[in-house]
C-alpha cells in the first residue's frame, strides 16, 4: 500500500478494529433490533407464514388441507419451534428467533468476506453493513428470506472452506435444498456454489455430489406432496402483470438500491480495474459478488417487495468491502463510507423514529384490534380479510378462513376479483377498512355491492361484516 492511499484510507476508517469503535457499531446494529421486538408491527406476510403454522401443528397438511404458496421447512420449523417451547400465538418469540438467525447470517457475511480479502476490520463492518441493510428492507419481519440467506450463505462458507473436500458436497447440497425449501428463490444458491466449483479441480465429482444432496430432499417432498408440490414450485407471483411491467419493475427497483447504496454504481468503475489486477481469490469474490447481486434482482420480475432485497444485501456489503480493501484512495472509502451512512440514517429514520418512536402503538393496536373481533364473533365461524393491512388478524385471532384447502390465507396479488368475490360470500365475517382503497383492483363494484348486503359495525376504522 502507498503512503498516499495509506494515508486516505486512515482518514476515512481510524482505527474501526478498535473495541471502541466495534462496540459503537455494535450499538448502532442492535438498538433497532430489540426496538423491532417491541414495536414493529405484525406484517401481512408474518402473519401468513404463523397462521399456517398454526394449521400445521394441529395437524392438517400444507397444499391438501390448506392452499398454500410456498414450499414447506420454514412452516415445519416455526411448528418445531411451538412444540418445543410449548408456545401459543407469540409473534415476538418468533420474531426474535429470527433476528437471531439474521445476526447469524451477518457473521456468515463478516467469514465469507474475509475469505476473500483477509482483513477482519472490514470484514466485521460487512456484517455489520448487512445487518443494517436487512433492517429497512423488511428484516424487521418474520420472513421466509432470513433462513433462505442462513442455508444459502452456510453452503458458501463451506465451499469457500472445504472446497478440495469431495464428499462435503453432499453436505453442501443438502444445505441448498434446504435454502431452496425455505423459499423457492433459494435456488439461486445452488447456482452460486456451481459458479464457485469452477474455481478447483474434480468439477464433475463435486457436481454430482452436489445434485444427490440436493435431490435427496427435494425428492422426498415430491414423493410426500406429489403433484401438489410441483405446483407450488411454479407458482406464478406474477401471473397479473406484463412483461413490461416486470422488466420496469426490475429496472426501478435496482435504481432505488443504487441511489440508496451508491456503491453499486461506483462498483461500475472500481470493478474493472481491480478485476485486472486481481488474484484469483479476488476474482472469485468479486465474480461471486456480482452475479447473486444480478441473479437476485431477477426477484423483481414477479413483484416490487422491499423483503426481496434481503437476498441481495449479503453480497452488497461482501462487495463493498472488497472493493475497500483493493482501492483504498479516499474517493473510494467516501463512497464507503456514504453506503454505510445511508443505511444508518434509513434504519433510524425510517424504522426507528418513523416507526418505533412515532408509531409505537402500531403492534399493541394490532392486538387490541384482534381483541374487538373475537368479543363481536362467535367461536368455529369463518372470517375472510380483504384488506392487505388487516392480514395480521388472522394470526392474532386464529380464525379460520372460508375454502381453506382451495384459497385459505391467500391475499393481495395472489387472489383474483373472482376468488376475492368467493370469500366474501363464502364467509362468515369479513374484515375492510372502512376508508376506501383499493388494493390489487379487488375491491371492485360487485364486490362492494356484495358487502352492502350484510350488516357491519365499525371498530377503529375497520368495518367488520357480517
Amino acid at each position: 500500500m502507498s503512503a498516499m492511499n495509506k494515508y486516505n484510507y486512515k482518514f476515512f476508517f481510524t482505527n474501526w478494529n478498535s473495541s471502541f469503535y466495534m462496540s459503537i457499531i455494535v450499538i448502532i446494529c442492535l438498538v433497532p433490533i430489540i426496538l423491532s421486538i417491541f414495536f414493529a408491527p405484525i406484517s401481512p406476510d408474518s402473519a401468513y407464514y404463523l397462521t399456517i403454522a398454526e394449521r400445521i401443528s394441529e395437524g392438517l397438511t400444507p397444499y391438501t388441507d390448506i392452499k398454500v404458496g410456498y414450499t414447506p421447512l420454514v412452516l415445519y420449523l416455526s411448528v418445531l419451534l411451538k412444540k418445543i417451547f410449548l408456545l401459543s400465538n407469540n409473534y415476538e418469540f418468533f420474531l426474535t428467533s429470527q433476528l437471531i438467525l439474521q445476526l447469524i447470517c451477518a457473521y456468515l457475511v463478516y467469514k465469507i468476506t474475509d475469505f476473500f480479502i483477509a482483513r477482519k476490520d472490514l470484514s466485521f463492518l460487512a456484517g455489520a453493513l448487512f445487518v443494517l441493510a436487512a433492517h429497512w428492507n423488511d428484516g424487521n419481519y418474520y420472513l421466509l428470506e432470513i433462513p433462505t440467506l442462513f442455508f444459502g450463505l452456510l453452503a458458501i462458507y463451506i465451499t469457500l472452506k472445504q472446497a478440495n473436500n469431495n464428499y462435503i458436497y453432499l453436505l453442501i447440497g443438502f444445505l441448498l435444498a434446504l435454502a431452496f425449501l425455505s423459499k423457492q428463490y433459494g435456488l439461486g444458491f445452488l447456482i452460486l456454489v456451481i459458479y464457485l466449483i469452477q474455481f478447483g479441480d474434480k468439477k464433475g465429482v463435486k457436481i454430482i455430489n452436489l445434485g444427490i444432496g440436493f435431490a435427496l430432499p427435494i425428492l422426498f417432498c415430491f414423493w410426500y406432496w406429489g403433484l401438489d408440490f410441483y405446483n407450488v414450485i411454479f407458482i406464478e407471483y406474477g401471473k397479473t402483470r406484463t412483461v413490461f411491467e416486470s422488466i420496469e419493475t426490475i429496472a426501478s427497483r435496482t435504481l432505488y438500491l443504487a441511489v440508496r447504496m451508491p456503491i453499486l454504481i461506483a462498483a461500475f468503475y472500481y470493478v474493472p480495474s481491480i478485476f485486472k489486477k486481481a488474484d484469483i481469490n479476488t476474482k472469485k469474490g468479486l465474480g461471486l459478488a456480482i452475479y447473486a447481486i444480478l441473479g437476485f434482482l431477477l426477484q423483481f420480475y414477479f413483484a416490487k417487495y422491499a423483503h426481496y432485497y434481503l437476498l441481495i444485501l449479503p453480497f452488497v456489503s461482501i462487495l463493498t468491502f472488497i472493493i475497500l480493501a483493493k482501492n483504498t484512495t479516499k474517493i473510494t472509502s467516501l463512497v464507503v463510507s456514504l453506503t454505510f451512512v445511508l443505511s444508518i440514517y434509513a434504519t433510524y429514520h425510517d424504522q426507528v423514529y418513523k416507526v418505533y418512536i412515532k408509531q409505537n402503538s402500531l403492534r399493541s393496536d394490532q392486538y387490541k384490534l384482534a381483541n374487538e373481533i373475537l368479543k363481536n364473533t362467535c367461536p368455529n365461524k369463518t372470517l375472510y380479510i380483504s384488506d392487505i393491512g388487516l392480514i395480521s388478524q388472522y394470526y392474532l385471532t386464529n380464525m379460520l378462513p372460508p375454502n381453506l384447502n382451495s384459497i385459505g390465507y391467500t391475499f393481495g396479488m395472489s387472489l383474483n376479483n373472482e376468488t376475492h368475490l368467493t370469500q366474501i360470500k363464502s364467509a362468515s365475517y369479513i374484515l375492510k377498512y372502512a376508508n376506501e382503497n383499493n388494493n390489487y383492483g379487488l375491491n371492485t363494484k360487485s364486490a362492494k355491492l356484495l358487502l352492502n348486503t350484510k350488516e357491519k359495525i365499525t371498530i377503529n376504522n375497520v368495518n367488520l361484516y357480517h
